[in-house]
This record gives structure tokens, sequence and C-alpha cells, in this order.
């Protein structure tokens, strides 16, 4: 017993005054993923912000310097398939790792996230006759969820509103059919892509209509209610929120 607490005086005078605290030497994976779409194929009253993304990965917070990070973005168009942008920065352990060189390493990190989401803005808005939704965001919520993290968020920046062969919200036999039957409408896509278990996965839906445009209003709330049981029916969380604040991402799960 005299040994035992002798060597937790040691250990307790190593980790003295000026060096890390105890408790960020403690190993605990708090790593954050975070999955941004945005719709190209409509003009948007609220577009994907960078500052927002750094907030829900906690950037600005001394307590995550060692936490893992990983940004994905993706935009909607008239196909099915379209581009990934992905940043990655690896939790590191606080006890081997040099702080100057991680917080190098975490500003470069911001820096190209801000990057990515300029030069989205600059090239995103095209309007097309047709808008690939569906296989986008499934494909993406199944990718969101294969990356090694404690929380995982895919938010959401469209008007939902696919217009295409396998989904037409713009049709009225469609729109009374999902919300009549959404889970046989659910289960005929899957076929075209199918929604994996997404349990832990907070989806979050951004919308505002343009220049109040109650017709677009409700086609979307049709769309964006049908997407939400589509999420839950997958495990997943699911808001639908005007602007992202809305969502009240800091608040504890």
């Amino acid at each position: 017993m005299k040994k035992l607490t002798a060597t937790l005086l040691i250990i307790a005078a190593t980790f003295g005054t000026g060096c890390k605290k105890i408790e960020n030497l403690i190993w605990k994976d708090d790593s954050i993923a975070v999955s941004v779409i945005s719709d190209g194929t409509d003009p948007l009253r609220k577009n994907p912000d960078a500052s927002d993304v750094i907030n829900i990965l906690r950037l600005n917070d001394d307590t995550h310097l060692y936490s893992g990070m990983t940004m994905r973005y993706r935009s909607i168009s008239d196909v099915a398939l379209t581009p990934v942008q992905s940043l990655k920065v690896p939790p590191v352990s606080a006890a081997l790792a040099s702080d100057q060189e991680r917080v190098q390493e975490l500003k470069t990190f911001k820096q190209n996230l801000r990057q990515v989401f300029d030069d989205a803005q600059k090239n995103n808005m095209v309007p097309m006759k047709r808008s690939c939704i569906y296989s986008v965001v499934v494909s993406e919520a199944n990718a969101c969820m294969e990356v090694s993290a404690a929380e995982h968020y895919m938010i959401i920046y469209s008007n939902m509103l696919d217009h295409d062969r396998h989904l037409d919200f713009y049709s009225q036999v469609l729109r009374d059919q999902v919300q009549a039957h959404p889970m046989e409408v659910i289960q005929s896509l899957r076929k075209v892509a199918a929604l994996k278990n997404v349990t832990g996965l907070r989806v979050i839906i951004v919308y505002q209509s343009m220049n109040g445009d109650g017709d677009t209003e409700d086609k979307f709330l049709v769309a964006a209610n049908f997407y939400k049981t589509l999420f839950e029916n997958g495990g997943a969380t699911c808001v639908i929120v005007p602007s992202l604040e809305a969502a009240n991402l800091n608040e504890k799960k």
C-alpha cells in the first residue's frame, strides 16, 4: 500500500503546474464527423456556412484539442453521383502529442475547411431541370456513419424537392402517396439506394422558402417530412429547421 501511495505521489508531481491536465491524458474517443450537403439546383436563402461547421467540430474549443475531426462536403445536382470533398484530422493521444504541432494542424484544417466552403459557394448555384436528392443524401448518410467517430452529423441545405424519374415531388400523385403510405415509397426506393442502419446520426434539414412562396413551402414540408420518416426509420434523428441555429446542436443529446 505504501508503494502504491508513493507511486501515485510521483505521478501527481510529474504532472504538476505548467503540465497538461491529468484529465486530458485519459484517452477517450470524442471524434466528430460532419457531412454537409448543399443543393445547387435551386436558389437557397440559407447556404452552408463554414463557421457553423467549425462550431459543430468544436475547433474553437481548447478542450477538444486532441479530438478527431472529419468534414465531408457534397453538392446536389441533376445526377445521382456527385463528388465529395473530404478533410480529416485524426485523434491523437494528449500524453504523446505536441500541443504546438496540434494547434498548427488544426489551424491548417480550419483554413482548408473555409476554402472548401468558399469554392463551393462560387460554383454551386446552377439552375437545373432535374434534381437528384434521394441518392445523394442516402449514400452520404451511409458514408458518414462509416467514419469512426463518437458523434455524426449530416446537414442538408435543400428544398428537398426531388425531380427525377425515381422520385418527383412536383407530382401531386407522388405527394399524396408519400403522405398516405411513406413506408411503401421508402421500400420501393431501396432498389435505387438503400439506407443502412444509421443509428446515432443526427440529420438537420435547413430550408427557408424564397420570397414567401407558399406553394413551394407546402411541397417542401411534404418532401422534408418524407425524408424525416426515412432517416428515423433507419435509426437517425432528424429535425427540419429554418436555420442551423434553430437545431440547438449545442444542447446535450
